[in-house]
């Protein structure tokens, strides 16, 4: 069983996922370490159509994706926006890295008056 057969059992084993990589307000630090996979990340191209990751190539999106991979916070409205847009349009949205999960340090500005 490969990964997209775990992730989403209904997919064709023919199609190869379409996925987004793609950051909010972060340092991009989490995109950096997933081109530092080097040949491990060029082995999983293979597998799955990227759809959208800017540090790769800017392209226009494609409607719908099977997993977007998420880092950094929401912190402005478009970020929000975007975020909403990006889980409404995929199957399977993943929070990448502690930004994304928690905040990061663009969270502590909600404990600035405290």
């Amino acid at each position: 069983m490969n990964i997209a057969e775990f992730l989403l059992p209904g997919m064709s084993k023919t199609k190869k996922p379409t996925i987004a990589i793609t950051s909010l307000t972060c340092c991009e630090g989490c995109q950096v370490a997933i081109l530092d996979l080097g040949e491990r990340f060029l082995d999983l191209t293979r597998h799955i159509k990227i759809g959208d990751f800017a540090f790769l190539e800017e392209k226009e999106e494609p409607p719908n994706y099977d997993i977007v991979f998420v880092e950094g916070a929401p912190i402005t409205e478009e970020n929000i926006t975007r975020l909403k847009s990006l889980r409404e349009r995929s199957n399977i949205l993943v929070a990448l890295g502690a930004c994304a999960a928690l905040g990061g340090i663009a969270e502590i500005k909600n404990y600035q008056d405290k």
